[in-house]
């Protein structure tokens, strides 16, 4: 969990419980939303399906506490659940098997770890499969006898 967020509440605490003449609210507002840093903490080291299961259990308790979700999470709740949604999505990852080579180079934009890369499918000049991984910089050659490894980068086609 960010040490700031903790460090920021704890600050508000100690500076605005004596100055607030509504302090038990204050206090149980306070302790809401040290509640909800740890269950953020838990999204974050949470499955998808169960990232998405806390973070509607965060709603509801702040619902009920009449707390609007809306100005708590600004526009944030609603990119964190499509994140957990498409999280949850099974993904298609490219496999060696899946490449078509022919005389004509193909370039197929992927990604890998978030990071994004352009594969390059064709033959080299011995007539063999090739295929060319670049990000710019480098580029990482594999042939067939690297089918295996190939196929454990787990590459993702960038859909457009």
């Amino acid at each position: 969990m960010n040490k700031e967020y903790l460090e920021a509440l704890d600050w508000l605490e100690e500076k605005c419980y004596v100055e607030n003449p509504q302090a038990e609210k204050f206090e149980e507002c306070c302790k809401i939303i040290r509640q909800f840093l740890h269950r953020l903490e838990a999204i974050d080291n949470a499955e998808p399906s169960e990232a998405l299961e806390c973070l509607e259990d965060i709603c509801k308790i702040l619902n009920e506490k009449r707390i609007d979700v809306k100005w708590l999470f600004k526009n944030d709740y609603t990119t964190i659940k499509q994140a957990l949604l498409k999280a949850q999505e099974p993904k298609h990852y490219l496999k060696w098997e899946d490449l078509e080579f022919n005389h004509t180079p193909k370039m197929i934009d992927v990604k890998m770890n978030g990071n994004k890369y352009k594969l390059v499918v064709g033959y080299n000049v011995a007539g063999k499969y090739l295929a060319i991984l670049r990000d710019g910089k480098k580029e990482y050659y594999f042939l067939e006898f690297d089918k295996q490894f190939f196929n454990d980068l787990h590459l993702e086609v960038v859909e457009e």
